[in-house]
């Protein structure tokens, strides 16, 4: 619908670091999330991995990622961020960070496969969300890991989808049980889900796990590097 705006716009990368800095309650959701984000992360990642990070906003997990692996390729929709991102980078000194510009569910042009995925925050956004997911996927060598979040379907997400709703974007909203089902059907076996918010539903499910072997294997298709959407 016209009414709502489209994902890639809008973003303004320095109220979005305000408020999740300088207001306690964006702090707090953000320090919930970041401690289940590391605790799914840590144990999977490594040294030599290259890692595809899908929506890395202003790059709060991003310089972690990068200290902790070889190499990061991230992909964000939004100019805003993207700009604000490899501002960031170059006065960190962050050298092993690719940005791109790509938006999910794809195809993208990608020089996968990767050794993991990690998509905070992206896929709240996404018209297909089977789509995306299968997408992310087919960016992973066979066992590589995964590691998403979505909105959980509790009285804090239903307070953060009015949110939303009054800044012109559609949020869809899951159980830990559908979150994982849809998961686990575009190929990734679950293997943890942490729950992440202010209150014991949470607002944020973060799910880990494993490519499961052999799935999305009809999905990398034409020109090397272009990564599709599974059947």
């Amino acid at each position: 619908m016209p009414w709502y705006q489209a994902n890639d716009a809008g973003w303004n990368p320095r109220w979005y670091e305000w408020y999740f800095q300088r207001v306690p309650v964006g702090a707090a959701i953000r320090a919930r999330e970041t401690a289940a984000v590391h605790a799914l992360v840590a144990p999977l990642i490594r040294a030599g991995q290259h890692v595809l990070e899908v929506g890395p906003g202003t790059g709060h997990y991003t310089t972690w990622l990068a200290a902790r692996c070889r190499q990061v390729t991230t992909l964000d929709a939004s100019p805003e961020m993207l700009g604000y991102l490899a501002a960031r980078l170059r006065r960190a000194g962050v050298t092993n960070v690719e940005v791109r510009r790509g938006r999910l569910p794809g195809p993208l042009e990608l020089d996968g496969p990767y050794d993991g995925v990690l998509a905070v925050g992206v896929l709240n956004y996404v018209d297909d969300l089977d789509a995306a997911l299968s997408t992310l996927v087919a960016a992973l060598c066979p066992g590589g890991w995964a590691v998403v979040t979505m909105p959980s379907r509790s009285l804090e997400g239903r307070i953060y989808q009015l949110f939303e709703l009054f800044g012109r974007r559609r949020i869809g909203l899951y159980t830990v049980d559908e979150a994982r089902d849809r998961l686990q059907r575009a190929g990734v076996a679950v293997h943890r889900v942490e729950v992440a918010g202010l209150s014991r539903g949470g607002v944020t499910l973060v799910l880990g796990g494993r490519r499961i072997e052999g799935s999305g294997s009809e999905a990398r298709r034409g020109r090397p590097g272009s990564v599709g959407v599974t059947d």
